[in-house]
């Protein structure tokens, strides 16, 4: 896969008060997602100086395919910013947890003579997000899971996939909207204006149809459904509840982890994900179900990436942390 975009300001010095030029140190943090892989240079002053986008950068997809796209990217930032003032490498990767892809990345990522700190995708963006303090991610996109850290240790709840969880995730809701439509079919009604433009959405002629379609989409597929719910909410109640029923699922496993890591009021609360960055309605109940807890809500605007800065503030903090341990 060739590069697909790469953007970058010309500078590689800066100017300090007195006048005198310096060469421009940086860092380099990358976000490497199922679909593509974001890689952006940061000055130490936090400035964005580029970034560099490839395709997918979960190793579980394809491995080779992966790395080829992950190494390009962070090519693409030392060549045009300079090999020699680049002070640390951070990643946040998909996938890395299973059947020793950590330690096999990890060694190939060796190459680069600079300090390189791993991270599962998670644990990435809540150091972007949170940094070292004890808080809660909440991730409700396709799927759903919730992470949190408190005195170096990580934790979870959640995350276990459509078979087993992803309560609040978008799949979730879902699998609850069709249901509806075939609430409909099995009380004999006639269909809704809803279920007749659910049809139309997948192309299903008829409710068995319908089903057959369902069975033959993947997760991803099936999820885009919940797009169109939100289209609905206005129009019909049930799909409202519904919309509701999730901010109210997804706050549910943020109270859930609070009390297994034992937080009190005030922790910081990083979200990612189409649900909670997009659906107003979940994200105003899931918030309004929250706030005894007086969470100190992270700006949707942070990058990923970002956690690079983080890292590079406090970097003993990072060793301490970069295992995928949770409780």
């Amino acid at each position: 896969v060739s590069n697909i975009y790469c953007r970058a300001k010309s500078r590689k010095k800066k100017v300090t008060k007195s006048g005198v030029e310096e060469v421009m140190k940086y860092v380099i943090g990358i976000d490497c997602g199922g679909t593509k892989t974001q890689a952006i240079a940061y000055d130490l002053e936090e400035n964005v100086l580029g970034e560099a986008i490839e395709g997918f950068g979960n190793l579980l997809i394809s491995y080779e395919q992966a790395k080829a796209n992950i190494f390009r990217a962070i090519d693409d930032l030392l060549t045009k910013f300079g090999r020699a003032d680049c002070q640390l490498i951070a990643l946040g990767i998909a996938g890395i947890d299973g059947g020793g892809l950590r330690e096999k990345i990890q060694n190939e990522l060796a190459y680069y003579d600079y300090p390189v700190y791993l991270y599962n995708d998670a644990q990435f963006s809540y150091l972007a997000k949170v940094g070292f303090q004890p808080g809660i991610l909440a991730i409700a996109g396709t799927g759903s899971a919730f992470f949190g850290l408190k005195e170096k240790q990580w934790y979870r709840v959640g995350g276990w996939g459509q078979l087993l969880g992803d309560e609040g995730s978008a799949y979730h809701l879902a699998i609850a909207a069709i249901k509806l439509v075939l609430a409909e079919f099995d009380e004999g009604k006639t269909l809704s204006p809803f279920a007749q433009d659910l049809l139309a959405f997948f192309g299903a002629e008829d409710v068995m149809n319908l089903v057959k379609i369902i069975y033959q989409k993947n997760k991803g597929e099936i999820a885009s459904v919940a797009s169109f719910c939100s289209s609905y909410e206005q129009k019909d109640a049930r799909v409202s509840e519904l919309l509701k029923q999730t901010g109210e699922l997804l706050a549910k496993q943020v109270t859930q982890l609070a009390k297994k890591m034992k937080l009190t009021s005030g922790f910081y609360l990083g979200i990612n994900g189409s649900l909670l960055e997009k659906q107003a309605t979940v994200r105003q109940v899931f918030l309004e179900q929250l706030k005894s807890y007086e969470v100190v809500l992270i700006p949707d605007t942070v990058q990923n990436a970002k956690a690079a800065l983080v890292i590079w503030k406090n970097q003993l903090a990072a060793q301490s942390i970069s295992t995928a341990n949770f409780r």
